[in-house]
């Protein structure tokens, strides 16, 4: 929900994959998609930095009070934003909440 009201749960994301090359090209402004861990963010650039030659990003979540915590480097950043289409991915949401919610919990016994 960080990305309300631009886009949220169930909408579909369409995003443009982009070399390391073009980063240089992404502006204020911008929602980017990027590496954190072992999984993609998607927040809207607030801030760019250089720094030995080198981009970083200052990101948050439009529906966020504060910006996040940490830069983000261009070599994080995968891709762009380019279309959000409203509630195409609701199969998949409900499909996912249906198994979620009717998987047994091994740990307590319910078989």
């Amino acid at each position: 929900n960080s990305m309300k009201p631009e886009f949220q749960r169930g909408d579909v994301v369409i995003i443009s994959d982009i070399e390391q090359k073009m980063v240089g090209n992404l502006k204020i402004g911008d929602i980017i998609v990027y590496r954190l861990d072992n999984s993609r963010v998607i927040h809207r650039i607030a801030e760019i930095k250089e720094y030995n030659g080198k981009l970083f990003f200052r990101t948050k979540g439009d529906n966020n009070s504060t910006v996040d915590k940490d830069y983000v480097s261009e070599e994080q950043v995968v891709g762009v934003v380019k279309m959000v289409i409203p509630k195409l991915g609701y199969p998949t949401v409900w499909l996912s909440d249906l198994f979620e919610n009717n998987t047994p919990d091994v740990k307590t016994g319910d078989l």
